[in-house]
This record gives structure tokens, C-alpha cells and sequence, in this order.
């Protein structure tokens, strides 16, 4: 039991380490991107965990469904980025007006 506390505070450092970038550099497209999924791999292990310890395998299906999500979250920024990249030759958000909501 030991192993999987030490494994699910594993994942709590992961998504902290995802959440610390994403705060501390929030003006570069391409880290926010990879600090986001960064985010998404320590949430989606922590249910895979959670999973284990419970016995119950519908986080695991859930953590499936996260990680689908995830991936296509990225292609579509990927996709964004590198339109942004194709016409402004940037790719940091503070070039960028069209962008404010």
C-alpha cells in the first residue's frame, strides 16, 4: 500500500510541475502547450492509481477517455501554432491581439 501512496504523490508532483510552468512562463505558446499535457499525464495517473488502489477500473476507463482528450487537445494547438508560426514568424502571445477574449 505504501508503494501506491508514494506513486500517487508522484503524481500530484507531476501535475504540480506542469501547473508551476504553466504560471511561470505563460507567454510562450509551445511551453503552455507542453505544460498543459504535462498537467494531463499527472491527473490521468493519479486516476490510474486511484484505480488500483479502489479496485474500481472505471477511473481507468476515465483516464482513457482523459488521455483521448488530452491528444486531441494538442493536435488542435499544434495545428494553431502552426498557423500563428506560418504568418507571424512568433510564437509568443504577447505579438498576438487577435487572441485576447
Amino acid at each position: 500500500m505504501a508503494n501506491l501512496i508514494d506513486y500517487l504523490c508522484l503524481s500530484y508532483l507531476v501535475f504540480s510541475i506542469g501547473l508551476f510552468g504553466l504560471i511561470f512562463n505563460y507567454k510562450n505558446f509551445l511551453v503552455s502547450m507542453l505544460s498543459i499535457e504535462v498537467m494531463y499525464l499527472g491527473i490521468i495517473t493519479g486516476f490510474a492509481i486511484v484505480s488500483i488502489i479502489t479496485y474500481n477500473y472505471f477511473c481507468q476507463i476515465y483516464a482513457l477517455a482523459a488521455l483521448i482528450l488530452a491528444a486531441s487537445e494538442s493536435a488542435i494547438g499544434l495545428g494553431i501554432l502552426i498557423v500563428l508560426f506560418k504568418f507571424g514568424r512568433n510564437v509568443d502571445f504577447t505579438t498576438y491581439e487577435e487572441l485576447k477574449g
